[in-house]
């Protein structure tokens, strides 16, 4: 599905340019309000602050997200907070800190900001369509992956700053309970979160055992049935522990850390 969206997004602006992205900002409440079953009234100007790329931004000479995205964050971090605080009560202060990082990461944000579609209605400058037309399709994925993020967070901003924190909580609760019911799963699961912190557990042991800190090496990049994956190995030194497959070098970065967890 991730795949799919980002390959239909590329096609659209090498085949239209980036302007075929811009849909109605009128039209934005409308759709926010079927994608999660949520009222939401913003005024037209936070509507136009939140949804202007930089680069239309330094071309028109007004607002961009990135004030909004600079509170967003502020936002983000409470929300999530609040968010584990109540669905885990029984976590140290110390392990709901490490879950809340892995959940306010780029990937969960994005996650989100894609979901809910937000940079088809972005404005985007000309000179940004020129920058992707010379990129390859993997820098035009992890570009848009990094802008659907800031807007997702710049989104959460221009809600609290018109608003107020109790509405962009429900707005935030709303959107992740859409996104459940859209994919049949949780958002994040418990084992989820406790797992990301496995390469610190990894390290911790691999640290005491050898008095050296491990290494993540990707050898290579393949494809397999039209999958993308990466080979990584955890080295120590010049010893290699382990190496594995998997679609992402971080996901490998993770399976390797467990498996030496485990085993050791």
């Amino acid at each position: 599905m991730l795949v799919t969206f980002i390959q239909i997004l590329f096609i659209r602006m090498i085949t239209y340019g980036l302007k075929i992205m811009n849909r109605s900002l009128s039209d934005f409440l409308f759709h926010l309000e079927n994608k999660i079953d949520h009222k939401v009234q913003l005024s037209q100007a936070i509507l136009e602050e939140f949804l202007t790329h930089p680069s239309y931004s330094h071309e028109h000479h007004c607002s961009s997200y990135e004030r909004l995205e600079f509170l967003g964050d502020t936002v983000v971090n409470t929300l999530f907070s609040h968010w584990l605080f109540r669905h885990f009560p029984l976590e140290s202060e110390g392990q709901l800190s490490k879950m809340r990082a892995e959940l306010v990461s780029t990937k969960s944000l994005f996650i989100l900001g894609e979901f809910l579609e937000l940079a088809t209605f972005l404005r985007w400058g000309k000179g940004e369509n020129l920058r992707f037309m010379n990129h390859g399709t993997d820098l035009v994925k992890d570009k848009l992956n990094k802008i659907s993020a800031k807007v997702f967070e710049a989104f959460l901003g221009a809600i609290f700053i018109e608003l107020g924190f109790s509405r962009v909580s429900e707005v935030f609760e709303s959107t992740i309970l859409a996104w459940e019911k859209t994919h049949h799963k949780t958002f994040f699961s418990k084992e989820d979160l406790i797992n990301a912190d496995v390469k610190t557990k990894a390290q911790e042991l691999i640290h005491k055992k050898y008095k050296s800190n491990p290494r993540y090496v990707q050898n290579r990049s393949f494809y397999r049935e039209g999958q993308e994956f990466v080979e990584v190995s955890l080295c120590v030194g010049d010893e290699l522990l382990a190496t594995i497959e998997a679609q992402t070098k971080r996901e490998a970065e993770k399976i390797l850390a467990k498996h030496y967890i485990i085993n050791s």
